[in-house]
């Protein structure tokens, strides 16, 4: 490193001797045209030099002014699209919430009928039945009429059916109004304290284990 700046500055050296022996034997007018000369030089370097980092410049500001349009543009295409997706969800959740609500209408309609259409054929089984007492009371009128069937035995007869009739419709209409469900028809309602009590285990201990295990405090009802 120390060699190539000794050899730079002899160089340098050499360069200014030369100059200043051929400056020696030029006249003044000699040397002020080679002056100008080098002056004229100097400034259309400087000019080149400045015109061409100009250039750059300009060139350079319209490329990062091409960079940020584009920039621009997707960032403008992201917020179009993310507009989109965001339409084509609030589409689509509306679309499934009217699909549930349609679909839990169609469910609780279908229960709705087969609970009426049950309901009306429970009737039609209590009126059958009073048809059938009534012919069965009749035929039994009839035979006391013409003497085949004592008075008393009538009276037995009829008691027996009414009450058959009577316990039929008591028990129907208490079935229907407080023990059956009155949602789903082939179901029944249960009070809490005739439910049993959940061990909150689906696979609960054996007896074995239970035995050798010491019990555990029950829940506390909340």
């Amino acid at each position: 490193m120390g060699n190539l700046q000794s050899v730079t500055d002899l160089t340098r050296l050499v360069q200014d001797v030369q100059y200043t022996t051929a400056l020696r034997g030029m006249t003044e007018q000699e040397k002020q045209n080679y002056f100008d000369t080098q002056k004229q030089e100097l400034l259309g370097d400087i000019l080149k030099d400045r015109e061409g980092t100009f250039q750059k410049t300009f060139v350079d500001a319209n490329r990062n002014n091409s960079i940020q349009h584009s920039l621009f543009f997707y960032q403008q295409r992201n917020r179009d699209l993310q507009n989109m997706g965001s339409i084509l969800k609030n589409q689509n959740e509306a679309a499934i919430g009217t699909t549930k609500f349609n679909n839990q209408l169609a469910t609780r309609q279908y229960e709705i009928n087969e609970w009426t259409y049950n309901n009306k054929l429970d009737t039609l089984f209590v009126f059958q039945i009073l048809f059938v007492t009534l012919v069965l009371t009749a035929s039994l009128a009839y035979l006391n009429r013409i003497g085949f069937l004592s008075s008393t035995l009538l009276g037995v007869f009829t008691g027996i059916v009414l009450f058959v009739d009577i316990a039929i419709l008591l028990y129907r209409y208490q079935y229907t109004k407080v023990t059956r469900d009155q949602r789903y028809w082939n179901k029944r309602q249960f009070d809490k304290k005739d439910l049993p009590q959940d061990s909150g285990s689906i696979c609960p201990p054996s007896e074995e284990s239970t035995e050798s295990q010491p019990a555990e405090a029950p829940p506390s009802s909340s």
